[in-house]
């Protein structure tokens, strides 16, 4: 068992070594992934809680395993991402004289603006939720909720816009699974399956496999 142990540390001590050495010699710059922090745009605005929990799919969905050893991706710094996406919705008003800009008709603007390689702007389009009491038997209280979210962006590499949106809506007995922030929570996770937001980030195997194919 204690040599079993020792065999173990010493083989993940090996895996280590051989990626430190591997970062030491790839020469290709990280892919530059601006995320915005998600935009509220309805009149409620979730608790703390709840924007941590939508914040925390969003990182999951770009996160990548052994990103700290191997720099495959660098996250942008999201105040700059923020300011210069509220620089290219000027610059767009004043050249289209449109009020209303769609988040859309911007992502190829902002990722040359930061000299991005991905952009995601995750949108929480609507929150609402409204709860009235019902006198009768067989209902305390009745939900009005609705919740809906968008994920666009662009992808430097295919030149390609993307833009997935879901929604959900509640009009029911009053419960954990028709509160809006269940269906915001839920609107998210559709979101972004249909986003696929992994087909643009190279895991640490398709990495190591690029690397490996260009030193053939």
């Amino acid at each position: 068992m204690f040599g079993q142990r020792i065999s173990a540390k010493v083989f993940l001590g090996a895996v280590v070594a051989a990626l430190f050495c591997l970062t030491a010699t790839v020469a290709a710059a990280p892919i530059r992934i601006a995320r915005l922090p998600i935009i509220v745009k309805g009149a409620t605005h979730p608790d703390t809680a709840t924007m941590d929990a939508l914040e925390s799919k969003i990182d999951r969905a770009v996160n990548v395993p052994l990103n700290g050893v191997l720099n495959i991706v660098e996250f942008l710094p999201e105040g700059e991402c923020e300011e210069a996406l509220a620089g290219v919705i000027a610059d767009r008003r004043r050249q289209t004289g449109k009020k209303r800009i769609m988040y859309k008709e911007v992502m190829k603007e902002l990722a040359q603006k930061m000299d991005a390689d991905l952009v995601v702007c995750p949108v929480l389009t609507e929150y609402y939720e409204r709860v009235y009491p019902v006198f009768s038997v067989n209902h305390g209280m009745v939900v009005v909720a609705y919740a809906g979210v968008q994920i666009t962006g662009y992808d430097g590499r295919t030149d390609k816009v993307f833009n997935a949106k879901r929604s959900r809506s509640a009009h029911d007995d009053y419960g954990t699974q028709t509160q809006v922030k269940a269906l915001a929570l839920a609107c998210m996770d559709d979101a972004l399956a249909e986003a696929e937001l992994r087909r643009y980030i190279p895991s640490a195997k398709e990495f190591i496999a690029a690397y490996d194919a260009g030193t053939e």
